[in-house]
């Protein structure tokens, strides 16, 4: 299968590789599932995943797969329920066992391609993500904190791979690649912390920093098409872009916030131009809820970069996002609820359905459950619908939250996560999605505001017509 990802790609990789697939086998102890997937991401935008190869394990749980691999990319391991993240190059041939009841520690690589990829598992398994504590922190603390594990990390991949002695380019592909996660994500992290220091603490705003907080940039190289591939770079510089555009404005209002982020944009590299022009249109039409914005970017993209594969993507968002803006009918579903009953939403006609989307693995959420508890009892004996339609793939986790919380409202499950019947025909892509939906199924407000933001003046607002 040919891999198409839409990064411009020719850009990227330089490298003369005559081998173009990659072979995959291994064997699976104590199986729970009969069939292994390789996956990859088709863009950056929508995170749309598709199959490069499967195989059915035997009856000893052995399988084995070849496949067409153009260029070096991340790919992930579907096995069952469990997913581990891969880096495949033209020319791999991995073996790899596990035990389907130890998942991620028992996982072991050989073979062509394994250094990368053990790296990968080692990595993942030291678990140096940053949590709402983490984000607590005071400044110096933080900055401490974020670059002990960026030394850390840093310093295992010059351990693992004895940087500079590699004359393979598969092997230097990886180590870009890595060192540019390691990088980028460092820079997003700082460059995140003033925002989510005030959340992690219930704040408004953005926390205060030092005067030479933002020092670290002059050291960042922002417009890096070779890191492209690379989710840390996505993060880091479209954070960097609304930093720099910030700053910009202070210094100059003559031109408004998007319009010096458009210029910083436009001097740029054509592929880093695209990928901003791409991602500011897409995440405008489907999680911000300003279409005709999104709709903008697109025309700029379609202008600067007319050859761009992102625009058939970004038309057919906007095409599906135009049918869920509103005075569109909301599109029905039917979906069970927490005893196994099917509930659809036009049971509820006649009413105003204050539509949320959510799962319990979601930080987000669960902090709106406070403010949702006192919305609905503000509102109680009013004609109003609170039904929250969870993403989870358990629906024992679902189930044990529910009653935990003390849940009110309507709860319905539909599995799948982003992926799920509810995420696709709402096009949700983050969590917690608010939809506002009148008494005659229509949609009010595709981006509706939180509990703790507004909701209840946008509900009291409708209930009033």
């Amino acid at each position: 299968m040919k891999l198409k990802i839409l990064i411009s790609l020719t850009c990227i990789f330089q490298l003369s590789i005559a081998q173009q697939s990659v072979s995959i086998s291994g064997q699976i102890l104590h199986p729970k599932a009969d069939k292994v997937f390789i996956r990859y991401y088709t863009d950056f935008l929508s995170y749309k995943e598709a199959t490069a190869d499967s195989a059915i394990l035997d009856k000893k749980g052995n399988f084995k797969m070849t496949f067409s691999w153009e260029v070096p990319f991340p790919a992930f391991l579907y096995y069952g329920d469990d997913i581990m993240e891969m880096f495949l190059t033209p020319g791999d041939s991995l073996s790899l066992q596990l035990d389907a009841k130890r998942f991620d520690p028992s996982l072991t690589y050989t073979g062509k391609g394994s250094r990368a990829n053990k790296h990968i598992l080692e990595n993942l398994l030291l678990e140096n993500f940053p949590t709402g504590d983490i984000y607590r922190l005071p400044e110096e603390e933080y900055i401490s904190w974020v670059d002990s594990v960026t030394e850390q990390t840093n310093a295992k991949l010059i351990d693992d791979f004895k940087m500079g002695l590699s004359s393979d380019p598969n092997v230097t592909a990886y180590i870009n690649y890595a060192q540019n996660e390691i990088i980028y994500n460092q820079a997003y992290l700082k460059l995140a912390y003033p925002g989510m220091n005030a959340y992690a603490n219930k704040q408004k705003g953005y926390t205060s920093v030092s005067s030479a907080y933002y020092d670290f940039l002059s050291e960042i190289k922002f417009d890096n098409p070779d890191a492209l591939i690379s989710e840390n770079y996505h993060d880091f510089i479209l954070k960097y872009a609304n930093h720099q555009a910030q700053e910009l404005y202070k210094q100059d209002t003559t031109k408004t916030f998007l319009e010096h982020r458009d210029l910083l944009a436009s001097q740029m590299s054509v592929p880093v131009n695209e990928f901003l022009l791409a991602a500011w249109s897409y995440n405008g039409m489907t999680e911000e809820g300003e279409l005709e914005r999104g709709k903008k970017w697109l025309d700029k993209l379609k202008f600067q970069v007319p050859g761009s594969e992102y625009i058939s993507l970004l038309e057919q968002a906007y095409d599906e996002m135009l049918k869920l803006s509103p005075g569109n009918l909301a599109p029905d579903f039917t979906f069970k609820d927490v005893k196994g009953k099917e509930v659809s939403l036009r049971d509820f006609r006649g009413k105003i359905v204050y539509l949320d989307f959510w799962a319990t693995w979601c930080g987000p959420c669960r902090r709106e459950i406070p403010p949702a508890k006192e919305l609905e009892a503000s509102l109680k004996g009013k004609d109003v619908v609170f039904l929250a339609v969870s993403l989870d793939e358990s629906d024992k986790s679902w189930k044990d939250m529910i009653k935990k919380q003390e849940l009110p409202g309507i709860h319905l499950l539909s599995p799948g996560g982003f992926d799920s019947n509810a995420a696709q025909l709402y096009r949700v892509e983050g969590i917690p999605r608010y939809y506002l939906i009148d008494r005659n199924g229509l949609i009010v407000d595709n981006d509706a505001p939180r509990p703790s933001d507004g909701a209840k003046d946008a509900i009291e607002k409708e209930l009033m017509k």
